[in-house]
């Protein structure tokens, strides 16, 4: 057997130490060169292995967040988070979420505890994942008024609209279809669902909050805000919250209220409520009695409805109560390529010369003349109009 000396023995030790510390040497240019981002990204990669796809959940009044469809009052305070699946490290599913709770598949998902959860929802910490963008769109009709009438013209497109950023948004009163995209790293990941359209507007795959100002009628009509004006539209577009006319809206917010009122058009209310005034309108928001005077005293109540019959077919509801003749109120309608809206009388669909319901209506369908009968100025038109209580 073979002795090997002390010396021996010290010049191996001395080899080992050498060659560790030059091994060690060789990674210190690569720690040390390193950007700041290229660090985030490092520190991300102990922790998430990967980001799954983002999906997005709404709440109301505090509740778990869920994927599903809402149609919820503004008072319930609605908000739309964005939901982020990841998986850490180890494999496990976890998410992120400015949600409290959040109800994915029928599974509670919560922040966690110190008895941990089986899916436990975080708060996106930048310092330890690295910066994320959460970018949110909404789904909207390319126009704002279409016609049923006209085949050309009755096909609705969509497009998809800058909606805000962030991990969450409040939507305001209407109906919102929204679309979410992640950028994470270079990485562009977008919500799993994929968009589906029909020819008259109905669409899948998308996040819809309707939100209403109230449980009446003018309150039910505010969730078609933000949808287009349809001329002749039909029962499904309106019960799908698509879009509708000034008299189909109307329908469907009393359909809302449980009320069994067939599809009609501006005038066919009358059979359903009782007639509370007839007479006339000014420009001035006045109402005239038959003989074009003017009454001090009408019973215009919140709920009612304003028919317009003459020179124009068109109907409105009224948002507030009548304090006085000729004094400022508030009607919900829609007309004239503008969805659903309120505004103070006189907000008749009106402009100099001609009417410009008449006029648009004349463009949809392709005549390119004026109306036989001009319109009278402005300051001086007077509109034949009925006020309609619904039973």
């Amino acid at each position: 057997m073979k002795i090997i000396g002390v010396a021996t023995m010290q010049n191996i030790r001395r080899g080992l130490i050498i060659g560790t510390l030059a091994a060690a040497a060789s990674l210190i240019p690569a720690c040390t060169n390193k950007t700041e981002k290229e660090h985030a990204a490092e520190t991300m990669t102990r922790e998430v292995a990967d980001i799954a796809f983002p999906l997005i959940a709404s709440s109301i009044g505090g509740l778990p967040a869920t994927a599903d469809d809402k149609e919820v009052l503004a008072s319930d305070n609605p908000v739309v988070y964005a939901v982020v699946q990841a998986r850490d490290r180890v494999g496990h599913q976890i998410y992120f979420s400015q949600a409290a709770s959040i109800e994915i598949g029928g599974k509670r998902i919560q922040e966690p505890f110190t008895d941990g959860w089986e899916m436990p929802v975080f708060k996106w910490d930048e310092s330890r994942y690295g910066p994320i963008e959460i970018e949110w769109s909404e789904v909207v009709a390319e126009s704002g008024f279409y016609n049923n009438t006209v085949p050309s013209q009755s096909k609705i497109r969509y497009k998809e609209k800058p909606a805000g950023a962030g991990w969450s948004i409040k939507p305001s009163s209407g109906t919102h279809r929204y679309k979410l995209r992640v950028r994470y790293f270079r990485n562009e990941i977008s919500d799993r669902q994929k968009t589906m359209t029909e020819n008259d507007g109905q669409i899948r795959g998308v996040h819809r909050v309707t939100v209403r100002d109230g449980d009446d009628l003018p309150g039910w009509m505010t969730a078609w805000m933000n949808l287009p004006y349809i001329y002749g539209s039909t029962p499904e577009q309106v019960e799908e919250l698509i879009g509708g006319d000034c008299a189909d809206v109307i329908t469907g917010a009393l359909h809302k209220l449980g009320k069994d009122v067939p599809y009609t058009y501006s005038q066919g209310f009358r059979p359903y409520g009782d007639v509370i005034f007839s007479g006339y309108l000014n420009m001035r928001g006045e109402f005239l009695d038959a003989t074009k005077k003017r009454p001090e005293a009408l019973d215009i109540r919140r709920g009612d409805l304003l028919v317009y019959k003459q020179p124009q077919h068109h109907v409105a509801v009224f948002a507030s109560d009548l304090q006085r003749n000729g004094f400022p109120i508030e009607v919900v309608h829609t007309y004239d390529g503008k969805g659903v809206h309120k505004t103070e009388l006189y907000s008749s669909p009106v402009s100099d010369g001609v009417y410009g319901f008449q006029r648009n209506l004349l463009k949809l369908f392709g005549l390119e003349k004026q109306p036989a009968v001009a319109a009278e100025p402005t300051n001086n038109r007077l509109d034949r109009v009925e006020v309609i209580r619904l039973r």
